[in-house]
């Protein structure tokens, strides 16, 4: 009996030890996982921090590359019309072509009031020959209440009433405002330029309406 309650006590006393012991142990692991997972949460975020920033800067360098290119291509377009007017005036210096009359950029814009317009051109001659008076015309194409009808210059407002002849030597550029009748819609438009003496044919250009108004954008 002394030795069975000896052996019960021992047991007791020897299992409380034990028993703490690997609580303590338990929960440092705890301590220790946790603190593992706080790390691995923590480099997880500054991961997902530095990704957003690498995607952020490349966003930003992919626009600025996308921006550099299209000033690019701008700079291209616009060297390419110097070099193409360059090439122009030289022909004119160089009298290519003869002695003619020529008429080029022929554009329509708007004026912010409704039915008035802007013609805008230019008459060219090349060579030293002098100055040579010229005059020119013009003529509207369109339809008016479904019916094909033609504007002349008399039809067309103001300005084109007087000063349309002047001395061409190499190079004028012409504008004025048009007013087109009530009702009325453009479909073509035609420029005669001739020459008031003995000299350069008559030249005349046509272009439809909306696109000597996509030449002006």
């Amino acid at each position: 009996m002394m030795v069975g309650a000896a052996g019960v006590w021992w047991w007791l006393n020897a299992g409380v030890p034990q028993s703490t012991e690997v609580t303590r142990e338990r929960d440092a692991r705890l301590v220790e996982l946790q603190t593992a997972l706080q790390e691995l949460a923590q480099e997880r975020d500054a991961a997902v921090r530095e990704r957003l920033r690498s995607e952020r800067h490349r966003e930003v360098a992919e626009a600025e590359l996308a921006a550099c290119r299209r000033d690019a291509e701008a700079r291209e377009a616009e060297l390419l019309v110097l070099r193409e007017e360059l090439a122009f005036y030289q022909r004119l210096a160089d009298d290519a072509g003869g002695d003619r009359i020529g008429l080029r950029n022929i554009a329509v814009h708007e004026t912010g009031i409704e039915g008035e317009y802007e013609l805008i051109f230019q008459v060219h001659r090349a060579g030293l020959r002098g100055e040579v008076p010229v005059s020119w015309d013009l003529e509207l194409e369109g339809e008016r209440d479904g019916e094909r009808v033609s504007q002349g210059t008399d039809d067309l407002g103001p300005d084109l009433q007087s000063g349309r002849s002047f001395d061409l030597r190499f190079l004028r550029t012409v504008r004025v405002r048009l007013v087109l009748p009530e009702g009325f819609g453009p479909q073509r438009l035609s420029i005669r330029v001739e020459s008031e003496e003995d000299g350069p044919d008559r030249i005349e250009e046509t272009r439809g309406w909306a696109a000597a108004r996509r030449a002006s954008e």
